[in-house]
Parts: C-alpha cells; structure tokens; sequence
C-alpha cells in the first residue's frame, strides 16, 4: 500500500503548478505540508508565501520570516492582517511605519484592536470620506458613536443616512430625525414609515416619528403605494390616508394589502375588490391571509367555475367549505391524488372518492389512504395492495397507520428481509411478534457490532 510519503513523491515527480499546490494548501490535510515545503525550495513568490502562513500552521512562522526578508507590501500585510489571528498585531505594526492609506487604516481598525485607537486618529487626520466613516459606524461598535458624529459635521447626504438606517438598529431614530428635517423625497418619507428587516418590524424601530413622517408624506402628493404604507402603520392618519387612496382609485393589491393590515377598513376594502371582480389568485390571496373572510371568498371562487386546483384548493384552506368542493371534483375526472386529497380531508366523501380509486389501477402508495381512512373498503384495498406486492414501506405504513391490520402486516414484513428501523417498529406496535422481532433485531445488531470490530482493528 503507497504510503503518503510515496504518494506526494509521485506527485512531484509530475512538476506540478503553482496553482495545483496552492489548491493542496487550501485543503489543510496531510499533503499541505508537503506542498508548502515545494513552494519554499522554489524561490517562492509573496503569494505562496501568504497562502503558507495562512493554510500551513507549522511553517507559518518560517513564510512569516521570509515574507519580511522579502518586503511584503501593503495588499500581504492587509491579508495577513485579514486571515492571520497571530501575525495581526506584527502586521499592523508594519503597516503603521509605512504612511498608511486609508484603506490600510481601515483594515487596522477593524482587525486589530491594541491598534486600533492609534489607527483612529491617525484617519481622523488624514480625513476620511464619507464612505470610511459609514464602515467604521457599520463595522466597528467600540468607534461607532465617534464615527457618527464625525459623520454628522459633514452633512452626510441622504443615501449615507439611509445607509445606517438599515444596517445599525441602535441610531434608527436619531437617523429618522435627521432625514425628517432634510425634506428627503416621498420615497424617504415612505422609508422611515415603512422600512423594516422584512417589511414588519417598522412599529417597533422608529415608532415615534411614524406620525410626523406620514403627515409629512400626505403633503407631498403621496402615491398609492404611500397611502397603503401610511394605512398600515398610522392609525391616527389612516382615514385621511384612505380618503386619499379612494380619489386616486387603489389597484386590486392595495386593496389585498388593505384588507389583510387595517382591519378597520377591511369591511370597506372587502367590498371595493368585489367590484373590480377578484380573479383566482385575488381571492386565494384572501383565503390565505384573512381569516374571517376566508370562506366568503371560497364560496365567491366556487361561483367563478373553479378548476381541479381551485377546489383542492378551497379544500385545503376553507373547511367549511370542503364537502361542497369535494362533491364538485367527484362530478370530474380526477387524478388518483386527487382523489387522495378527497379521502384524507372530507370524511362523508371517502367511501365514494375510494371505490373511484379502485376502479383507477391505484398503485400501492395510492392506497395507504383508502386502506386508513375507509373502513368499508379496507378489506378490498388490503387484498388489492397483497396482490400489488406490497413492499417494506407498504407494510410499515400499515402497521403504523391501520391497527386492524397490523399482526397481518408485521407477519408479511418479517419475511421480507426487515431492516432494524422496521423491526423496530414490529416492536413498537405488534405486541404478538415482539419476541421474534427482538430477536431477529438482536442478531442484526450483533453483526453490525462485529463487522465495525473487524473494520476498525
């Protein structure tokens, strides 16, 4: 058997590339070494060397040493600073004796923190942009609040202060305030009202100033999709927002949005969307999402001709309404899912829908259901699924699901080869084999026990 030594002999053998050996690098195991000691007898480059320190702990030390013989310019030291715990500290020291740039500072900030306060200041007197204040109040907590009021002598532009809005949670409403005073556009005034991690949890980030932004925004020609915003999260605005939204005619998403978030106007936006004669997805968007409407728009799709998926559909999400559904699809050519759907979900409907299934060539899966739900059918459908040739899982759905049936069905899955989960199961639920099945279980277990024995000698 090659030994690893051979192996990596072999590989050297075929020269491989720079390339082929950082890859080996990358991977950390057995090889690195190897390939890290080729890189250093051929009068490596600073980026092997980097690539050394940073995959290949014990030579790190000795690529550290090269790399400084060598003179490593900013981008290795940046990178050693970025990806190398230990080396952080040396390598911002290098790059403080250096006339750093901005981006060396930077980097030194963010990384290395017994340096930090001396890169700091260091920046502070070069004068950074805009765009390093933003990353060192986003990026860096212990300099945040500094950062910030450095950032607000410079009268940071809107897009700068949006910028913190959504990153940094803690200077929201400050954030808020200033945009509020700057007289930002509609849609800034829409994005204090409005914005949150995940359209949401806006009430709870800049609650005090949702008034005064929607007030601001209703001045300022609001469009519909301001309106809706202002409906949702400004009560003490929402009937003059409505108002509004009524003179500029809502679309039939609005109104949805409507109906769904301002319950005191759902009543209202209910019957503005009836008007506009809700298709499908209309309605199935009110089905999902508005509980006390639900079955008002079910019975409003069942008027409309619904399709197959309409009526599973309405059998899924309004039980009220389930039987009426289930009885339409039966008068239909239906798939054996389909019918699936009628035999688990609308009970006066199973034993119907189960003979439509066999007349179908259901296939063994396509019986679980009618074999659970539909006593009057058991017998024919258990007959049907023995002369299918049920296999393991078959019988373990039985035996699990169909208590009638479970002796018959653990004794037929014991002859076929039963795994340990199965076995486990015959256990579990059928008391008359438990024996045997433990037993068959226990000499499984035992081989499994000595062929690990063997393997792992």
């Amino acid at each position: 058997m090659p030994t690893i030594s051979g192996t990596w002999e072999e590989f050297l053998a075929e020269n491989p590339t720079r390339s082929e050996l950082h890859g080996i690098l990358r991977k950390r195991n057995e090889y690195s070494k190897f390939a890290a000691r080729a890189l250093l007898e051929r009068n490596p480059t600073n980026g092997d060397l980097r690539y050394i320190i940073c995959h290949v702990d014990p030579l790190q030390t000795e690529a550290w040493n090269m790399l400084l013989e060598k003179g490593p310019d900013n981008d290795d030291l940046r990178y050693i600073i970025c990806h190398v715990y230990p080396l952080r500290e040396e390598a911002g020291k290098k790059l403080l004796e250096r006339e750093p740039t901005n981006e060396d500072l930077q980097y030194i900030i963010s990384w290395v923190e017994p340096l930090r306060e001396e890169a700091w200041n260091i920046l502070l007197e070069k004068g950074p942009s805009n765009e390093y204040l933003l990353y060192i109040i986003r990026q860096v907590e212990p300099l945040r609040e500094e950062a910030w009021k450095k950032l607000l002598e410079r009268e940071p532009t809107n897009e700068d202060l949006r910028h913190i809005f959504c990153d940094i949670k803690p200077l929201r409403e400050e954030v808020g305030k200033k945009l509020l005073e700057r007289e930002p556009t509609n849609e800034g005034w829409q994005f204090i009202i409005e914005y949150n991690e995940d359209l949401r949890f806006i009430i709870e980030c800049v609650e005090p100033l949702r008034e005064e932004a929607g007030k601001k925004l209703l001045e300022k020609g609001p469009s519909n999709h301001d309106l809706e915003a202002i409906i949702r999260y400004v009560k003490p605005l929402r009937a003059e927002a409505w108002k509004k939204l009524l003179e500029q005619g809502p679309d039939k998403w609005g109104l949805q949005y409507i109906i769904k978030h301002a319950e005191s106007l759902r009543a209202e936006a209910w019957g503005k969307l009836l008007e506009q004669c809700p298709d499908k997805w209309d309605l199935r968007y009110i089905i999902e999402h508005v509980e006390p409407l639900r079955e008002e728009a079910g019975k409003k799709r069942l008027e409309q001709g619904p399709s197959n998926d309409d009526l599973l559909y309405i059998i899924e999400h309004v039980k009220p309404l389930r039987e009426e559904a289930g009885k339409k699809l039966l008068e239909r050519e239906l798939s054996n899912k389909d019918l699936q759907h009628i035999i688990c979900d609308i009970e006066p409907l199973r034993e119907e829908a189960g003979k439509k299934l066999l007349e179908q060539k259901p296939s063994n899966k396509d019986l679980w259901s009618m074999i659970k739900y539909v006593p009057s059918l058991r017998a024919e459908g258990w007959n049907k699924l023995l002369e299918q040739g049920p296999d393991n899982d078959d019988l373990l759905y039985i035996i699990r699901n169909v208590e009638p049936l479970r002796l018959e069905a653990g004794q037929k899955l014991l002859e076929q080869n039963p795994d340990n989960d199965n076995l486990t199961s015959i256990i579990k639920y059928v008391e008359p084999l438990r024996e045997v099945a433990q037993e068959m279980l226990d000499k499984i277990e035992r081989r499994e026990s000595l062929l690990e024995e063997i393997l792992n000698a």
